[in-house]
């Protein structure tokens, strides 16, 4: 069965459990979609910790890695 068909085949009753990617039923299904979000690294708070060490680096300083 193609993957695209498997929601409607899901909400049709033709099959009881469909093992695929939430993202693809996003319209049927909308938790999948926040469970995919809810799971990104946080990339802002990467982003402020190399900040923090450029500008540890400009000022002379150690970054303080380990």
């Amino acid at each position: 069965m193609p993957p695209f068909e498997i929601g409607n085949a899901l909400r049709n009753g033709i099959v009881d459990i469909a093992n695929t990617t939430a993202v693809f039923h996003a319209s049927l299904v909308p938790e999948g979609v926040a469970m995919t979000l809810a799971t990104q690294p946080d990339v802002g708070a990467a982003r402020e910790r190399r900040l923090r060490a450029d500008e540890s680096v400009a000022r002379g300083q150690s970054p303080g890695f380990h």
